[in-house]
């Protein structure tokens, strides 16, 4: 996970916000259709986590980061959306 408190609590309430309004965790930076089956690639962590961390050192959101990453500010480094 990031090493940002505000960051992280941010990502976090989002999260809960997308629990209470449809049951699951949806990613907090990708808009949830409300439909679990259509959002299961959505559901945090997301199916596109790992090779975002993997190719970037952060996920889509910046809520996960590379080892190498975890102390760095990842506000300046670009993922593109891998869903379709």
């Amino acid at each position: 996970f990031i090493d940002d408190t505000i960051n992280y609590f941010h990502l976090f309430v989002h999260q809960i916000n997308n629990k209470d309004r449809f049951g699951y965790m949806a990613c907090p930076c990708r808009l949830a259709d409300g439909k679990q089956e259509q959002d299961k690639d959505i559901i945090c962590p997301c199916d596109y986590r790992q090779p975002d961390v993997d190719e970037f050192g952060t996920c889509y959101c910046g809520l996960y980061v590379s080892e190498g990453l975890k102390d760095e500010f990842v506000d300046d480094i670009y993922v593109p959306e891998r869903r379709a």
